[in-house]
């Protein structure tokens, strides 16, 4: 009997999932420092006033000290919110951030209902999780589409997140597939996958 046809994107989750499931706390922060710090000095930061940025799960670079250098420099911080309307995540502006999270869909931080919505064509940087990452700005998403049909359209730039145990040569690529301007690693820096004008 012939086995079942394995599904690639399926069979790199398993494996990024257990190398995640791999790193030790303190490996974890000083990659998630590392990334904060890059992104802190660079001209994507510079640049950008109205971020949307991510609540991370516990597997994730953790971005949230960033979040205090947005509101701190005047930015506009945003985290997604699901709506249960159109079934899809929309941006909304956080102040506070102890006062506008409560748990969201799948237990993660999102803006409370009272939290202004932003316009998705007001962004000028996204910060986007993932599972996988490679190059030319390819993404393994978890499997359920939430950010490639949140990113759809949209001008703004989009930034990779991720360990360095993150990068593949060999992300699976679909057409409904969106994908990054750029992928920051705390090892490989920021890593363009477009051209800059």
């Amino acid at each position: 009997m012939t086995p079942p046809p394995t599904n690639p994107k399926a069979q790199l989750r398993r494996q990024l999932r257990a190398d995640l499931g791999s790193l030790t706390p303190g490996f974890r922060q000083s990659g998630s420092d590392q990334i904060c710090a890059t992104l802190l000095q660079s001209s994507l930061w510079r640049d950008a006033q109205v971020v949307l940025a991510y609540a991370p799960m516990p597997q994730e670079p953790d971005i949230t000290p960033l979040w205090s250098a947005m509101l701190a420099e005047g930015k506009t911080l945003c985290l997604p919110r699901f709506d249960p309307a159109s079934g899809l995540y929309t941006a909304a502006q956080v102040r506070d951030h102890v006062r506008d999270l409560a748990p969201g869909r799948y237990g993660v931080p999102e803006p409370v209902p009272a939290s202004r919505a932003i316009p998705l064509n007001r962004l000028d940087l996204i910060l986007v999780p993932g599972l996988g990452f490679g190059p030319g700005g390819r993404r393994l998403g978890r499997g359920k589409g939430y950010y490639d049909r949140l990113l759809a359209g949209l001008s703004a730039l989009k930034c990779g997140i991720g360990f360095d145990l993150q990068w593949s040569e060999s992300i699976p690529q679909e057409t409904c597939d969106v994908l990054l301007d750029c992928i920051l690693t705390p090892g490989r820096g920021l890593v363009w996958s477009r051209p800059r004008f």
